[in-house]
């Protein structure tokens, strides 16, 4: 469960600095960086074979991934929307299906009725019990 955690809370810190910082080509740098460093740290702290060498690798290769997956959700998804912000263009639509008369009144088969909330025909008071 630690180790969980530990991917995740450096995960959700990676991402969180990706955004708070910013675009930039810095997140690939860093990226490729963190796990030459985390492996480095790892080496060195392996011959304790402590939990602690553990985490020395998981942390540095989480964030590499937050910045790689914050890179490509912001070159993949964000650009070719903010891309089209304030554009406008021609819509057309096709209707499928249309209303069917049954009995006198016009309902849409797929369509169920509207319900309104009930009301109450007293008001509520405060009365001892």
């Amino acid at each position: 469960m630690r180790t969980l955690a530990t991917i995740a809370l450096s995960f959700a810190a990676g991402v969180f600095a990706a955004v708070l910082l910013g675009v930039g080509v810095w997140q690939l740098w860093a990226a490729g960086g963190l796990p030459a460093g985390g492996t480095g740290a790892a080496g060195a702290e392996a011959d304790d074979a402590r939990p602690a060498a553990a985490a020395g690798m998981l942390i540095p290769f989480a964030l590499c991934g937050a910045l790689v997956y914050t890179a490509l959700f912001q070159a993949l998804v964000q650009a070719p929307v903010t891309a089209r912000c304030g554009q406008t263009g021609e819509f057309s639509g096709t209707v499928l299906s249309r209303p069917v008369e049954t009995g006198g009144a016009s309902v849409s088969p797929s369509a169920s009725p509207a319900r309104r909330p009930r009301r109450r025909s007293t008001p509520m008071r405060n009365t001892p019990v």
